[in-house]
């Protein structure tokens, strides 16, 4: 099973924010102390850019629980682009 949703908001013709949110399950983890269950992987990220005429500013900030379904095993990304059109 999974949920996700994601809102983006424009601030004028040049900024722009979102928001995206996950959890999805997967799988069946048998413990002799919790009995049976079923793994999530929660992620949320935050994304910014700023346009100005062909040049692009992006940024975005990841974080990610039980990366692949694996207990304990947590990401956290930032990533800034630049991109330019001629």
């Amino acid at each position: 099973m999974q949920i996700s949703f994601g809102v983006a908001l424009n601030i004028n013709d040049s900024l722009s924010v979102s928001y995206a949110e996950i959890r999805s399950m997967q799988g069946k983890e048998i413990s002799a102390q919790d009995g049976e269950q079923k793994i999530t992987m929660d992620g949320e990220s935050w994304q910014v850019a700023y346009t100005l005429g062909g040049v692009a500013l992006k940024y975005a900030h990841t974080e990610v629980s039980n990366v692949g379904y694996t207990r304990d095993k947590d990401r956290e990304t930032q990533l800034i682009g630049l991109s330019m059109a001629f």
